[in-house]
């Protein structure tokens, strides 16, 4: 499976993903994508030739999601939820690391 790499800065490649490859990885249907994508769990960082590119970042919180979807037989509107607490915590993460190396500077 290949991937869309895009570099958007200097020294910064960010790889991207199509609805197609994401339902893959996270064990849904294309039709579940398209229901997460309406709930606005997925949304696209970028469109490219009317093709909407998830990057890769934003993966792992959706895959999270869906396996704990599939590991207890949840519905689906359960993913929605939990992928916006899994990114929050992704996101205070990579800030918990940024200032540990600004620390670690000093």
């Amino acid at each position: 499976m290949t991937s869309n790499s895009i570099q958007l800065l200097p020294n910064e490649v960010v790889e991207y993903l199509t609805l197609a490859q994401v339902s893959n990885l996270c064990a849904i249907t294309e039709e579940e994508a398209n229901e997460l994508i309406e709930y606005g769990a997925i949304h696209f960082d970028r469109v490219v030739a009317e093709e909407g590119l998830l990057s890769i970042t934003r993966l792992e919180p959706l895959r999270t999601a869906c396996k704990i979807r599939r590991d207890y037989d949840l519905d689906l509107f359960t993913v929605v939820i939990s992928v916006g607490h899994l990114e929050t915590i992704a996101d205070l993460q990579r800030q918990i690391q940024k200032y540990e190396a600004l620390i670690k500077l000093e």
